[in-house]
């Protein structure tokens, strides 16, 4: 079960990263597999009314434009990329993989798996949907 649509990515995530409807639709199912792994199945369609619904579709935007931006793209664009370091005689622009910026942004050995459960745990976290222990 997808957790988002692209409308509310838009106005209620207010995502700019996915442009188009189907790119997003395909990263969103995939954010929601990814989800009820990392929560064990235990995201139920009645908390999608409930006060959890905006966790749990800001959770799937999330995690959507992480995998389009880490996984989906094969290749990165100068406007998709961080600029890593210019140099102004004889113009020259060097810009840095989403593997770099990952690195940098979660330690030199950082998967994208690190990037997704952090992600997944900066909206999951409070919840208890996370919790791995016995209920």
């Amino acid at each position: 079960m997808m957790y988002t649509d692209f409308p509310y990515y838009q106005d209620g995530y207010c995502g700019t990263a996915i442009t188009d409807a189907v790119t997003f639709r395909t990263a969103a199912a995939r954010a929601s597999e990814y989800m009820d792994s990392v929560t064990f199945g235990r995201i139920r369609p009645d908390m999608l009314h409930s006060s959890l619904a905006p966790a749990i579709q800001n959770c799937c935007c999330a995690l959507a434009e992480a995998m389009v931006t880490y996984q989906l793209n094969g290749t990165e664009t100068a406007e998709s990329s961080t600029k890593k370091s210019e140099t102004q005689h004889n113009y020259s622009v060097t810009y840095a993989t989403p593997v770099e910026t990952l690195g940098a942004l979660l330690g030199s050995n950082a998967t994208i798996q690190d990037y997704l459960y952090q992600t997944a745990m900066r909206y999951l976290g409070r919840t208890g949907l996370l919790y791995r222990g016995c209920d």
